[in-house]
């Protein structure tokens, strides 16, 4: 019996924990454009990193407010952009560290956006594409 009140306060705990991540059925915010680029290192041991960039179409932002989102094991947080219906952020390319608090299961082209309306926190998931930029195209050497 002890064992078994345990457990049902345990499994209280962890259902109540998952229930403030809950992704929204339905978006309240369209996603219009959204991709990532792979930026090289800027000096041969640098390390790469991944700029996100998510444009929504126009929505109400008396009520609606971007936090920030969740990709590849990472949050950032809300930076301004100069898309006023846009959020943008980057991440290392290779994460060594795995946050174990990390609320959601993605692929590596999937983001979660944490946004606020009428001040209660929500979550909605979106698919982003990679764009390929000119850092990612080989020069030939009649290029150079």
């Amino acid at each position: 019996m002890k064992y078994s009140i345990l457990f049902m306060s345990l499994l209280f705990l962890f259902s109540c924990k998952s229930q403030d991540f809950k992704l929204e059925k339905t978006n309240d915010i369209k996603l219009d454009e959204g991709f990532y680029v792979i930026i090289p290192p800027a000096i041969a041991e640098g390390s790469s990193s991944i700029k996100v960039t998510l444009n929504f179409k126009e929505f109400d932002k008396a009520t609606i407010e971007l936090v920030g989102f969740y990709f590849r094991g990472n949050f950032i947080v809300m930076k301004e952009v100069a898309n006023p219906y846009g959020i943008q952020g980057s991440v290392p390319e290779k994460n060594s560290t795995i946050d174990e608090s990390f609320p959601f299961e993605l692929e590596p082209f999937e983001v979660v956006l944490s946004y606020k309306v009428d001040n209660k926190m929500k979550y909605a998931k979106y698919k982003v594409k990679r764009k390929i930029s000119l850092d990612d195209v080989p020069m030939s050497k009649s290029n150079h």
